[in-house]
């Protein structure tokens, strides 16, 4: 083989390799939002899918709350979710931090919103209550106007539009942990979790 068609094709091959890890890495990018370009491990996504399920997403990944904290915020997206807008419907999120080798579960939005000390947004469980889901929507500000990573999350009725009123989500440096911030309250203020709430089933009075 001639010297210079070898290194036409040697060059044809880096071009092509170059070309494939830069696809790779574009789609591993646009798994995250807000303009993040950080490399996804491979751990953090294996440990998502284990918890959500094998189409759970990374929306946001690296220190997503400016908290030092290495995490991930994931989800599940419903079925029914036609994907467009800034607004995902969701069967459930989770925001996972690294703690060594391990990613760890540090607010998990499923049924109830929790995380580690109890249970966030609500005042009581309401056991004949279905549950469909929330809608999603995420912020770079605060109620308040206040730069900060902020989570929505509203409850879906059975016909998957939302009712009621969103529940606020932003980081609590007071605390070191997630909470509900109320800015509706004068002054804003973020609101403690319930270790213990009362169940009850709505219309029929009885409640423990």
């Amino acid at each position: 083989m001639q010297p210079r068609i070898w290194c036409l094709r040697c060059y044809l091959f880096l071009v092509i390799c170059l070309h494939c890890c830069g696809c790779a890495s574009a789609n591993e990018s646009n798994q995250l939002s807000g303009g993040q370009r950080q490399q996804l491990p491979e751990d953090c996504l294996k440990a998502a899918r284990r918890l959500l399920g094998p189409k759970a997403e990374i929306l946001r990944y690296g220190d997503i709350s400016k908290n030092g904290k290495i995490e991930a915020l994931a989800i599940a997206k419903l079925t029914a979710d036609p994907g467009s807008g800034k607004d995902i419907l969701i069967s459930r999120a989770i925001i996972l931090r690294r703690e060594g080798s391990e990613w760890n579960v540090v607010l998990d939005a499923a049924e109830q919103i929790k995380n580690k000390e109890g249970y966030i947004g609500l005042d009581y469980i309401d056991e004949s209550s279905g549950f469909y889901g929330y809608r999603l929507t995420l912020n770079d500000r605060r109620g308040d106007e206040q730069p900060a990573f902020t989570i929505y999350l509203t409850d879906l009725g059975p016909d998957g539009e939302p009712q009621g009123t969103a529940i606020e989500i932003n980081w609590n440096p007071d605390v070191g942990r997630y909470q509900e911030f109320s800015y509706g309250d004068y002054p804003a203020v973020f609101k403690p979790e319930l270790k213990n709430p009362r169940r009850l089933r709505s219309g029929d009075g009885n409640s423990n």
